[in-house]
């Protein structure tokens, strides 16, 4: 049996920043992330596999309430800069500039081994055979 397709995310680009819809939906998750504080303990990866998102560097982005709060206690950040990355749709840059880009997935041949990994040990541990 063949499971349901799950919507594929989507950005509505209305801002000229640069960014993916990987780093776009980790950007926005963590602002939910952060104001809700039953999923403090969620933590949200999203990357493309072949290691693009987006015209940047970045094969995506780590989300979680940790995200707001470094950006917060940055320099002199508030919510409402915060509010004009994502207008802006510049989740790249908010990423790239934010405690050197420890929550940024920039795109390495370690990573690639790392998903082939876990794809075969998927593969292993389950029913689906190809």
């Amino acid at each position: 049996m063949v499971p349901p397709m799950l919507p594929v995310p989507t950005v509505k680009v209305k801002g000229s920043g640069l960014g993916g819809r990987n780093q776009e939906l980790s950007l926005r998750l963590s602002k939910i992330f952060f104001e809700d504080p039953q999923l403090k303990n969620v933590f949200f990866l999203s990357a493309g596999t072949d290691g693009i998102d987006g015209p940047t560097d970045a094969a995506g982005a780590i989300g979680c309430h940790h995200v707001i709060q470094d950006f917060l206690d940055q320099n002199d950040n508030d919510l409402e800069k915060l509010q004009t990355y994502l207008e802006e749709n510049d989740s790249y840059n908010f990423y790239k500039n934010l405690n050197n880009r420890e929550y940024q997935i920039i795109y390495t041949f370690l990573l690639f081994l790392f998903i082939y990994y876990l794809f075969i040990h998927f593969l292993l541990l389950s029913d689906v055979g190809f």
